[in-house]
């Protein structure tokens, strides 16, 4: 069992998030940014479901704050915004996923957010080439010994 944290400004999608993800692991929700952020330590979390749009911080912000904090724990963004570029401009900034609101297939949604707790089920690009880096790093220490 891992701990959840969701992210968003809105009480419905936090309700309903909430609901469809408590059988299989603990859940913690925050209504906005600040509050999570006050929250948030390295290791308090094993994924992050974080809403792109908020009041005050916006889940880019947030994302880049989470980064500075613990670099491992995965997060996924959630939105009500169906935007291509948003979707390629999260998944290169390093989130795990983009989920859009309304969530139709909530077997499907509960399957892949499980797949991310603890671990990235498909590391973003960037994560990928920071394993490349530190794979060759470590390859190049040993060879000089």
């Amino acid at each position: 069992m891992g701990s959840v944290a969701i992210v968003d400004d809105n009480k419905d999608s936090l309700d309903l998030f909430e609901f469809m993800l408590r059988d299989h692991h603990e859940i913690f929700t925050f209504a906005d940014g600040e509050e999570f952020l006050k929250e948030f330590r390295h290791g308090s979390f094993d994924l992050v479901l974080l809403d792109l749009v908020m009041f005050g911080i916006d889940g880019f912000e947030v994302f880049n704050r989470i980064q500075k904090i613990d670099k491992d724990v995965p997060v996924a963004a959630i939105t009500g915004r169906a935007y291509q570029e948003e979707r390629e401009r999260a998944l290169q900034a390093g989130f795990c996923d983009y989920f859009v609101k309304p969530i139709m297939d909530i077997g499907r949604f509960r399957q892949t957010v499980y797949s991310h707790v603890g671990k990235c089920a498909n590391p973003p690009p960037r994560a990928v080439e920071d394993q490349k880096a530190r794979y060759s790093r470590t390859t190049r220490s040993r060879i000089s010994e």
